[in-house]
């Protein structure tokens, strides 16, 4: 059996010195910034987005996208608007000062990794890169199991555990772990707690759900 210990150090410790250094570094030059501040403004960058884009963009709900506009509102880093055409929708773009912080972000990564890929050859960051690729690409396949869905698409006979409900419920609360029992076209039979209950679509459609992960984990002894 491979063991992999050794490259989930080298990976471990790469992520957290790299974040590190990254944040030690805005510190510096924009300490009313958090790093997750930073990467919202390189999701909006130079365009004019709407909240669902941008919550989107980010993969975060729209309630988080919200909190997350409110403070760079308060610190000046973007303007909100309205829409001109359609009034429902909210716009959210940079200012000067947000696009100063975002062109600042984009120079620090740009320098950091020529500094950091400087002493590798040209054979060597292509075959690096080759390797990255292919364990990004088992990243995001994983990733696709932890991705929450409408409880409306969950699989008979599957368990799944309750991530988010977008209406008052109060059958079901976050966290909660479910069975789908049965799917019809008007409604979902579920097993919640040993109670057995069938939600309408309409309800259905409110609820997301992660799918719940039950490999087996061996352990040598």
């Amino acid at each position: 059996m491979r063991e992999f210990s050794y490259t989930n150090e080298l990976l471990e410790q790469f992520f957290s010195t790299f974040y590190k250094l990254e944040k030690q570094f805005f510190q510096l030059t924009y300490p009313d910034l958090t790093i997750t501040e930073f990467h919202t403004l390189e999701a909006i960058s130079e365009s004019e987005l709407t909240m669902f884009q941008l919550s989107s963009r980010l993969k975060i709900t729209m309630g988080t996208a919200t909190t997350a506009v409110n403070k760079l509102l308060k610190k000046e880093f973007i303007d909100r608007k309205k829409d001109s055409i359609d009034k429902r929708k909210v716009l959210v773009s940079l200012t000067p000062k947000g696009l100063n912080a975002l062109k600042f972000h984009l120079e620090f990564h740009k320098n950091i990794f020529e500094a950091i890929l400087d002493p590798i050859s040209e054979k060597e960051l292509e075959s690096f890169e080759l390797t990255m690729l292919k364990i990004l690409g088992g990243i995001k396949e994983i990733n696709r199991e932890f991705e929450p869905i409408k409880l409306t698409y969950a699989e008979k006979g599957l368990e799944y555990i309750v991530s988010e409900i977008t209406l008052e419920f109060s059958a079901l609360h976050q966290h909660d772990i479910i069975k789908i029992l049965d799917c019809s076209e008007g409604e979902i039979s579920i097993l919640v707690h040993e109670i057995k209950m069938t939600l309408p679509m309409s309800v259905c459609d409110s609820i997301l759900v992660l799918k719940r992960f039950q490999k087996e984990l061996k352990c040598s002894t």
